[in-house]
């Protein structure tokens, strides 16, 4: 009960909010609390988001950086997710992609795979089994993919 009072008189709430904007964390609190509204969206979107099943832990070479797959039963919708642990720093990795996922679907090193933001929506590609990302914890504290083969995700529409 004593740590709990001088974390307080930190300006430490006994959930480990920060009360003193004064620390830099404000712009990650923002960032984290604007983006509750997307959650339901992009759970609703992705059904290997429905179960706590088919997690699954891939290597990030940075101590600093989660990075996961969530897959559901059939593995067609596959989510990779990388969450950036350090509150005060950017922290970049070279993840390793899901290659038994990879196999599975018949893509070679070689062959494009199809990612889409869950958060902004961008469509790009990535090629080869290890990607480096970069996360920001004041603008980007994590990321959320949708990967797929080229030939099975969705082209966005376009407008003439």
């Amino acid at each position: 009960m004593r740590s709990c009072r001088a974390a307080e008189q930190r300006g430490i709430s006994r959930f480990g909010e920060v009360s003193d904007p004064g620390l830099g964390l404000e712009p990650a609190r923002k960032y984290r609390r604007g983006n509750y509204r997307a959650e339901p969206r992009i759970r609703k979107a992705n059904p290997a988001l429905h179960s706590h099943l088919g997690v699954n832990f891939l290597p990030a070479h940075n101590d600093n950086i989660l990075f996961f797959e969530k897959a559901n039963a059939a593995r067609d919708n596959v989510v990779l997710v990388a969450i950036n642990l350090d509150p005060f720093n950017e922290q970049g990795a070279d993840v390793e992609l899901p290659w038994q996922t990879l196999n599975n679907w018949g893509v070679q090193e070689w062959d494009a795979l199809a990612v889409e933001d869950q958060m902004t929506g961008e469509r790009f590609e990535w090629r080869g089994k290890r990607q480096h990302i970069r996360l920001d914890p004041n603008t980007r504290p994590f990321a959320i993919w949708r990967i797929a083969p080229t030939w099975e995700l969705p082209r966005a529409q376009t407008t003439l």
